[in-house]
């Protein structure tokens, strides 16, 4: 069963993506800050990380580098809910080697749509 890493500081979006998740046979861990991510990948590499680009302690961008380097396998969904600069920040995060994105607020469909696609990529 794949394993996937939420890493977002709003703990109303945690829950939401895990209850999604869960409900479509994931299993899913959550880290509230870019430190707690860092420290899980330390641990453990998840088959995806859905990485908010907009967190409390660091922004997305600062975490891309550490994920590739540590978790090679894993694919990275960026997402954000910031209006103007959330938009910039998941395209630079594809060009980063975000694997896909999704501006916040995004319905459940897509959201499956998008990870089913993610983990069936080899």
């Amino acid at each position: 069963m794949p394993t996937i890493l939420i890493v977002d500081d709003d703990q109303l979006i945690r829950e939401f993506l895990r209850i999604v998740l869960e409900e479509n046979g994931y299993q899913v861990a959550e880290a509230d800050s870019g430190k707690a991510a860092i420290l899980y990948l330390e641990q453990v590499e998840p088959s995806l990380i859905i990485l908010d680009m907009c967190l409390g302690d660091m922004n997305g961008l600062d975490i891309l580098p550490y994920v590739h380097l540590r978790c090679q396998s894993a694919k990275i969904l960026a997402i954000s809910g910031r209006p103007f600069d959330g938009y910039k920040m998941c395209e630079t995060a594809k060009v980063l080697g975000a694997h896909d994105a999704l501006m916040k607020p995004f319905d459940v469909a897509t959201l499956v749509q998008r990870v089913a696609a993610l983990l069936a990529q080899p």
